[in-house]
């Protein structure tokens, strides 16, 4: 079972239309095991883009996050390139989504765009938001659990 964060971005990508893969081994080894864990692949086939996405809740040093990220990246591009190879063309975007990291700064680790998980819920709530008035229309699956909380405290926060 993937961690709550995880669950949400899985959710959202997969509410956008995306088809969605969590917890992918990458690389197998020669001797057994994997290079790589990866946290999430969500794929659109209509716009030919793939996002690879890696969360996090640690509060590593930034040398560590460097070196663990750098590999799941490095292993993840090899990977996604393996799976979906039939339906290239398509571009790969990068994202890291943390909880301990400063807001509102430009911050890459291993060369990817880091968003704090913070930016990504206001992002969805926004969303919903905008579309208060389409709540039917816009109604989050059943099972989609951590999605639909959130859009439904977006939806009633005035009656809490």
């Amino acid at each position: 079972m993937a961690n709550h964060l995880e669950q949400l971005i899985a959710e959202w990508y997969t509410y956008q239309g995306y088809f969605v893969w969590r917890n992918i081994k990458a690389c197998a080894r020669d001797r057994g095991g994997y290079h790589a864990e990866i946290d999430i692949i969500a794929f659109n086939p209509e716009i030919r883009k793939v996002v690879h996405i890696e969360c996090s809740l640690d509060g590593e040093s930034q040398s560590v996050r460097e070196s663990r990220f750098g590999k799941k990246f490095r292993y993840g591009e090899i990977e996604i390139r393996k799976r979906l190879s039939s339906m290239e063309p398509f571009s790969i975007d990068k994202m890291i989504i943390l909880l301990f990291t400063k807001r509102n700064k430009q911050e890459e680790i291993a060369g990817v765009k880091v968003v704090h998980i913070a930016d990504v819920i206001k992002e969805i709530a926004e969303y919903f938001k905008a579309e208060k008035s389409n709540y039917k229309r816009l109604a989050v699956s059943e099972d989609m659990p951590v999605l639909r909380t959130l859009q439904l405290a977006v939806t009633f926060k005035n009656e809490l």
